[in-house]
């Protein structure tokens, strides 16, 4: 049943096709004046200090930017803090500073919800651009889209596959989740499968994850564009599929492969373990039912360092915690992740 839901979802929400022309919303240029941050005109830029151009977009027209999070016209931002973990609480213009004055009395209203009491809203996270660099003309094309574990090996796939197939990793983010939770990865994901340029893209392979960062149980630890809990992890994530689906299908007439990466695992943490496994099925279901082929990263770790937990994996002590050292991310790469892009791709 599921499958069918996805499929019409993608059908609801097509919009576009790869000739599609570059967002003309221009955030920020490079020295020699080329587009290197650019957002839809429904999307407002604001800068974001995780993505490689120092810009993203948020999701509203007319927004107002609070930092790494962005709020409707009209309202104003306030912050729990101004490091990544900050929650904006969105505050409409007509309330008076007398009654908002503290972030202690904003985070009464339930972090991670797109709603909360008195008219306010809770911000949203600004989404990081897509690729960095267009695509190439002498070799084929995959992009990489998932967390900060996908960040961490994409330079090692890339590396592996040089002479064959151009690697980058989206979105723009090099210090960051990367796609963070499926919340913000379907939020974003317009944003992703464009180029930071806004220009429409046709990749040979679409490659994409989301997990690590859905491990919650509590919604009011969520952080917008940085966390999410397990119950929202595949109701996003059918969403964002679909749309995957639809691009891939429809805006590229079909010549982008898509393939899913089953969650590498929480070596320090069995419970949290148990429930990346927990969403590894629930992710292995629905792309069986929609068939994309996936790919088990939490299975070729655990073939050499063993089950959760481990004090040391892949030659790091805490490794796989969720990071890896470099020795640990080349691993992955060519174990599990070259092996299968090149199936995929028939090479």
């Amino acid at each position: 049943m599921r499958a069918v839901m996805v499929m019409a979802i993608a059908t609801n929400i097509h919009t576009g096709g790869a000739q599609d022309p570059p967002w003309s919303n221009v955030c920020a240029v490079d020295d020699e004046g080329h587009t290197t941050t650019a957002c839809s005109s429904e999307a407002t830029c604001c800068q974001q200090g995780f993505s490689v151009t120092g810009f993203g977009c948020c999701p509203l027209k007319d927004a107002v930017c609070c930092g790494y999070t962005c709020c409707p016209a009209g309202t104003l931002c306030v912050n729990s803090d101004e490091d990544w973990d900050m929650v904006t609480t969105c505050v409409p213009e007509s309330t008076t500073a007398t009654t908002t004055t503290t972030a202690t009395e904003v985070n009464s209203t339930a972090f991670g919800v797109r709603g909360g009491s008195g008219g306010n809203t809770t911000g949203l996270s600004v989404c990081k651009p897509g690729a960095l660099l267009p695509m190439a003309s002498d070799r084929l094309n995959a992009i990489i889209i998932g967390d900060s574990v996908s960040i961490g090996y994409t330079p090692y796939v890339a590396d592996a596959l040089q002479d064959q197939v151009f690697v980058q990793h989206s979105p723009a983010d090099v210090s960051d989740g990367g796609a963070e939770e499926t919340a913000y990865g379907l939020q974003c994901i317009e944003n992703f499968l464009r180029g930071s340029d806004g220009s429409a893209i046709v990749p040979d392979l679409l490659y994409f994850n989301w997990g690590l960062h859905n491990l919650n149980t509590d919604p009011a630890s969520n952080v917008p564009g940085q966390s999410g809990t397990v119950e929202e992890y595949l109701p996003s994530l059918v969403n964002t599929t679909a749309r995957i689906m639809d691009w891939a299908t429809n805006d590229n007439s079909g010549r982008t492969a898509v393939l899913f990466g089953l969650t590498s695992p929480e070596m320090c943490d069995v419970e949290l373990d148990d429930e990346v496994q927990s969403l590894n099925q629930q992710a292995l279901e629905l792309m069986s039912e929609v068939g994309i082929p996936t790919v088990d990263l939490h299975a070729a770790v655990v073939d050499v360092c063993g089950l959760s937990p481990q004090a040391s994996c892949l030659g790091e002590e805490g490794g796989g915690c969720p990071h890896y050292s470099s020795d640990g991310y080349e691993y992955i790469a060519n174990s599990a992740i070259v092996p299968k892009f090149k199936e995929v791709l028939g090479l």
